[in-house]
């Protein structure tokens, strides 16, 4: 709803954040790396050949190495059918992205952390 405070509400907010990133830096196990659109995550799924079962995700024998727990708690969360997926595509994006494409959905993840960072659907 607009009433006509934004300028006096949002500009004292959006500084304050802003002094606070400048000091402090990025909070802890927030991603800041490079973070693709969804075309560009669609093109590197499909220009990757590497395809990994659900069990190899979870167990960190996949190519591209992803902290998993959580974030395999997540995606069954979010697609149900995950698990019965036969082969999951996996591509790098840069250096500190991992993408993963299910039936359903293209997940971004930040490759040291495990953490899912963006979901796309496809």
């Amino acid at each position: 709803m607009v009433d006509g405070s934004e300028a006096f509400r949002e500009r004292p907010n959006n500084s304050a954040i802003r002094i606070m990133a400048s000091l402090f830096g990025p909070m802890r196990g927030t991603y800041h790396g490079p973070y693709p659109t969804r075309e560009e995550a669609l093109a590197s799924l499909e220009g990757s050949d590497v395809r990994v079962s659900p069990e190899e995700f979870q167990t960190g024998k996949s190519p591209y190495s992803v902290p998993t727990p959580l974030v395999f708690d997540e995606f069954y969360r979010e697609d149900s059918r995950f698990l019965m997926d036969s082969r999951i595509q996996m591509a790098p994006y840069r250096e500190s992205t991992v993408i993963l494409g299910t039936r359903k959905y293209v997940h971004l993840l930040d490759r040291f952390t495990g953490k899912l960072y963006a979901r796309y659907e496809k």
